[in-house]
């Protein structure tokens, strides 16, 4: 595994293809490889760059994902990747966790275990009813301000441990 500076770690969500590789969820075709270094540029209005976030807590807080998405039944994994240069934070569905930024180098990759990856999803999907709600018809869901229930943060807890201790 690569090692630098704490601070400059982020974290993303890939998928992994039918040949082993680690590839973005959503297109389905850009690779990600340890050590290997990659720069897009960043634009406003998610016109550019890689989406990332800061922690692991605020992966497993991330906020739906495209339903357009290529690679959304695929297998997925986190990597944990250095990311440095322009950045832009978004805050979209409640969630403030997600980062554009333009460059970036996968250090380490871990194969998200498929009973993590079905509870994200039913926490993305839920999520995101919940914002629809509140967006198109202006319906507050009483004790979900923050967004989970109490059973869904102790998921998010637990599945942040187990992350935390393999990248440790």
């Amino acid at each position: 595994m690569i090692h630098v500076a704490d601070e400059e770690y982020y974290f993303k969500l890939v998928a992994v293809n039918e040949r082993g590789s680690y590839v973005s969820i959503f297109d389905g075709k850009t690779e990600y490889r340890v050590g290997s270094a990659m720069s897009q540029e960043v634009k406003a209005g998610h016109g550019g760059g890689f989406y990332v976030c800061e922690s692991l807590l605020d992966l497993l807080k991330l906020g739906p994902l495209p339903t357009r998405s290529a690679m959304l039944h695929a297998p997925w994994a986190i990597v944990k990747l250095v990311g440095w240069g322009k950045k832009i934070k978004y805050s979209e569905h409640g969630s403030k966790t997600k980062v554009s930024i333009s460059n970036i180098v996968p250090c380490a990759f871990y194969p998200m275990p498929a009973d993590m990856k079905r509870r994200l999803m039913d926490r993305l999907s839920r999520k995101y009813e919940l914002a629809k709600l509140r967006r198109e018809e202006g319906i507050h869901v009483e004790g979900r301000e923050g967004g989970y229930t109490a059973q869904e943060t102790a998921e998010i807890f637990s599945d942040w441990q187990e992350i935390v201790n393999v990248f440790s």
